[in-house]
This record gives structure tokens, C-alpha cells and sequence, in this order.
């Protein structure tokens, strides 16, 4: 039963042109799993069944391709556009996104910091962009607490995080992606983890605009290279790995890596007065990794980083899938 409901979740995604390449799945052995690799300019989504566990459904896209996406509400009418990603990279995931409301409800030019378990990511059809869903009501987001573009509060103080927990509080959604395609419906959904979140360092509280292009150094204070980008997990949030670029260092080529966040630590650059990433790698390890170009990004970290890169990633969620005349539920 699980392998031919992932097997309707890829017909819906095929249908919504979601991806490119061919679905192929084993059915003789037990646990077989359904994967789906994305183009270049598409993003990366995996479809696994095992019949001893729940579907797995896991959505990521780039966090540049994420800045300035539309945000609407389940109505269809839009309410602004995504400013930015506020990113903890000791817990390597994305902690708020700074929403621009614009006009919307008179709220003016000022920002306001939302949870990223408050949003639904619907992925790209052949008609429609993809779109961020935040299914708010009026008096939420009139009373929202906002600040100025130009003066970003401290976003690692338990106060700001208090003040944001107590006005979303149960508004914040399961987290999950929701696909349409046609008259197939799909919501792949699950429980975010309830669990305390450990105090946020304030020096690893990060935007994505200043961790893109951020200079890596190594241990001797020597560059390693910049962040290109980050593979931000849609339906959780978590910072799969960021590509780190890599170009003239010890005869090594321009390429990219899929290095886990945890494989880095923020540093204050006192001479320059900006941050650094500090990422403890030998020239060797770099030789030996398999690093990737613009048209093939992968799904997870290199494992030569870190035995651990993706352990975070994986998530047990339910599935619900709607097709006239047929019912389908997995949990």
C-alpha cells in the first residue's frame, strides 16, 4: 500500500511538473524505495516508501530561490514576499523568514519575523511559481510584532523569541508541502518536533543574504572559499548542507561542496568587522570529495565532512492523498 501511494505522490509531482527525469522502484524487494532526482533549476524532492515505516516525503530548494518568493494565504490572495531567511547554523536549520507584507492590510514597509513551522511550502505547477502558504488571520497579522528593514533586532535574545512564541503560539502550522495537480490532491504533512529548542548562540544567528557569499576560512586563518549557497529542506526547515565554492586552493579546481552545516563554526573577523565560517578541512579531504557543478546538485551532504551530514534530514511524515473515487491514507 505504501509503494503505490508514492507512487501516486510522483504521478501528482509529474503532473505538476515538479520534476524531469523517470521514477524507477524495485518492487521485488521488501522495503523498496521510489526516488525522484530534480533538474538543475527544479528542486530536489525524494519520495521513499518502505513497508515497515511511514512515507517519506522530503522537498528542498535553494535558500536564493526561496528569497523573494510569494507568500499567500490558502485563498490564493497574496500577502507579500519573503524578505529573508534567518538561519541557526549551530542547529542547522532556518529559525525565522523576515516577511515583507508590503501593503497588505496597511502594514506598511516593515518586516516581521515569522516562524518557518507557520508555513506550508507548495511546490511549482506548470501554470503557477511556486508559492509559500500562511494561513493567518487578520488580527494575527495586524498585531504581529514588525521592525525596520534598516534595524534588525537581536533575533538570538530568548526575549525576541518569547515575544514570537507568544503571538504565533498554536498558529504555527505541522509544517509540510502541499501539491495540487489537476483534480489530484495531495497534503504530505507531520508533527514537528515539540521537543525545547536549545538556547540559540547569538553569534550563529545568521541571515541567509550574509551567509551567502560569507569567506570560509580553516583552523590557520587561511581561505578555504565562500558559500555559494544552502539546501534548505522545505517541510522542516533544516539546512541540508551549504555549497561551499572552492577555487585555486592547493591546485584544486573551482568546484562545489555539499558540506553539513555542522562541519562549520561562526567566527568575528575583527579586522574586517564581518563574520567567518570556519570549517576545519585539510586540502586532502577536499581531493578525495566528490564535488558537484550548477546542473547536478545533490540531495545531501558528502559524508567525507561528516558520518552524521544527514541524519537531520530524515523525517517520518503522514500522508494523505485525494483522488476522485479513490482514498488513500497512509499513517
Amino acid at each position: 500500500m505504501l509503494r503505490k501511494t508514492s507512487t501516486v505522490v510522483a504521478a501528482a509531482l509529474m503532473a505538476a511538473g515538479c520534476y524531469t527525469s523517470s521514477v524507477q522502484a524495485d518492487d521485488t524487494q521488501p522495503g523498496a524505495s521510489t526516488k525522484v532526482q530534480i533538474g538543475a533549476n527544479r528542486p530536489i524532492v525524494d519520495v521513499e516508501t518502505d513497508t515497515n515505516r511511514a512515507a517519506v516525503t522530503r522537498i528542498a530548494r535553494r535558500a536564493s530561490d526561496v528569497q523573494g518568493m510569494r507568500i499567500e494565504n490558502e485563498a490564493g490572495e497574496s500577502l507579500g514576499t519573503v524578505r529573508d531567511l534567518v538561519i541557526d547554523t549551530d542547529q542547522a536549520r532556518v529559525k525565522y523568514i523576515a516577511v515583507s507584507y508590503g501593503g497588505f492590510l496597511g502594514l506598511g514597509s516593515k518586516l516581521f519575523a515569522v516562524p518557518f513551522n507557520a508555513f506550508e511550502y507548495r511546490p511549482a505547477t506548470q501554470d503557477e511559481k511556486a508559492v509559500l502558504l500562511l494561513n493567518l488571520d487578520e488580527t494575527t497579522l495586524r498585531k504581529a510584532p514588525g521592525f525596520d528593514a534598516d534595524n534588525w533586532p537581536n533575533m538570538a535574545s530568548p526575549e525576541f523569541a518569547s515575544t514570537i512564541d507568544r503571538h504565533y503560539g498554536d498558529r504555527e502550522r505541522k509544517g509540510g508541502v502541499s501539491i495540487q495537480a489537476g483534480p489530484i490532491g495531495i497534503r504530505v504533512g507531520g508533527e514537528r518536533d515539540t521537543a525545547p529548542q536549545k538556547p540559540s548562540n547569538p553569534q550563529a544567528i545568521e541571515r541567509a543574504a550574509d551567509l551567502l557569499g560569507m569567506k570560509v576560512v580553516n583552523n590557520a586563518d587561511e581561505k578555504v572559499g565562500t558559500i555559494h549557497d544552502l539546501m534548505i529542506d522545505m517541510t522542516n526547515g533544516t539546512v541540508r548542507y551549504a555549497a561551499l565554492s572552492v577555487g585555486g586552493l592547493a591546485g584544486i579546481g573551482d568546484s562545489l561542496y555539499a558540506v553539513p552545516m555542522s562541519s562549520f563554526a561562526v567566527k568575528h573577523n575583527p579586522e574586517d568587522g564581518v563574520n567567518e565560517l570556519v570549517l576545519n578541512v585539510n586540502p586532502e579531504t577536499l581531493r578525495n570529495s566528490k564535488g558537484f557543478d550548477q546542473n547536478h546538485w545533490p540531495k545531501q551532504a558528502d559524508g567525507q565532512f561528516s558520518t552524521s551530514a544527514s541524519a537531520a534530514a530524515d523525517r517520518d511524515v503522514e500522508a494523505h492523498v485525494d483522488v476522485p473515487g479513490v482514498e488513500v491514507n497512509v499513517d
